[in-house]
């Protein structure tokens, strides 16, 4: 298997792969994750340009691992577990900000109501509301895929606890 230098865009192709693999399925895999299912394939697929290497065995009857792709899988969970655990804010190109606006009656009886708002994929976030670790999560509807420089008007899910 070819190194590779390490970026954030091959943590989410290593997050697509791992999530894959756990959930058994590449369609099980895109709803887990948010993601369209040709999304997630092709995010495999350039995980394997990059290697080099084909990570999974198709058939009629499903997917499973190569050799490589059973290689692969112990170091990218640890990678992905040690990435989960950096508290370093991520070097962007440019400064950049994004912005989200409340209705003043969501928050006037709360004047000393700090907000912090976490950004990570839908199952963290999901499990994370599960452990009463959000108070609020806003989630787009499945079948949703953009870019992040993509506008969208959507019905929001909101989960309150």
């Amino acid at each position: 298997m070819k190194r590779l230098a390490f970026n954030s865009q091959d943590a989410a192709l290593l997050r697509s792969f791992v999530g894959m693999v756990r959930s058994g399925s590449i369609n099980r895999a895109a709803i887990l994750q948010g993601k369209t299912q040709p999304a997630l394939s092709q995010q495999i697929q350039r995980l394997e340009q990059q290697l080099g290497q084909s990570l999974l065995l198709r058939s009629p009857r499903g997917i499973r691992l190569s050799p490589a792709g059973e290689a692969l899988l112990p170091y990218a969970e640890r990678i992905l577990s040690l990435t989960d655990q950096l508290s370093l804010k991520p070097v962007l190109p440019s400064e950049q900000q994004r912005s989200i606006g409340l209705v003043e009656a969501f928050v006037s009886g709360h004047p000393r109501l700090r907000l912090r708002v976490d950004v990570a994929d839908k199952q963290t976030l999901f499990a994370a509301f599960e452990r009463k670790e959000l108070d609020v999560l806003v989630s787009m509807p499945l079948a949703v895929a953009v870019t992040p420089d993509q506008a969208l008007s959507l019905p929001l899910n909101w989960f309150l606890s």
